[in-house]
């Protein structure tokens, strides 16, 4: 852990470990400097960490759902998103996608994960998403039309190549991280 920490606060992470404890730092700062919210598309910011890993073998599938899953019990209560589209409008799902909700369905907790569904969207995914939500009872994860959030953010003014961006960010919330105060309030 100390080696870990020594490296994040000097250079960018380099690994999968390296990377998930920078985002329990970055929300960790967050919460104690104000009201926090909405952390972005998790599957996003850690998929090419994750196929690093895995490719040249310091990681595997299980040994990060591990990680994910230990993140989710010390944070508690913060606010992810998986899935919705890329920038060309093709599905996001990807293997961090699976693998975060797979931690979530290991642990259970009170945990906010939105899965930003659209029609085009990895069925095996959604199938999985929705197994999850009704064996849990937790109204987790929240199952959100990622088309109605970006189709409302380009109606309120947000350029395209931001929108495709927007992100579930809390209870009724959604925004375009580091564009949008994440509470809308």
């Amino acid at each position: 852990i100390a080696a870990c920490c020594r490296n994040i606060a000097h250079k960018a992470p380099a690994t999968f470990y390296e990377a998930v404890q920078t985002v329990q730092f970055a929300i960790l700062f967050d919460r104690c400097t104000g009201h926090g919210n909405g952390y972005g598309r998790m599957d996003l910011y850690l998929i090419h960490f994750y196929r690093a890993g895995v490719r040249d073998g310091t990681l595997t599938r299980k040994a990060a759902r591990e990680m994910i899953a230990e993140m989710y019990m010390k944070l508690r209560g913060q606010y992810f998103s998986f899935g919705g589209r890329l920038e060309d409008g093709s599905d996001a799902t990807n293997e961090m996608s699976w693998v975060g909700l797979e931690a979530y369905d290991l642990i259970g907790d009170y945990n906010n994960l939105g899965v930003m569904w659209h029609p085009d969207m990895d069925p095996d995914y959604y199938e999985y998403a929705c197994d999850v939500l009704a064996r849990h009872g937790e109204s987790i994860p929240v199952l959100i039309n990622w088309d109605l959030m970006h189709e409302s953010e380009l109606r309120s003014g947000i350029p395209a190549e931001d929108a495709w961006k927007v992100v579930y960010s809390g209870c009724q919330w959604y925004c375009i991280p580091g564009k949008e105060w994440c509470g809308h309030d």
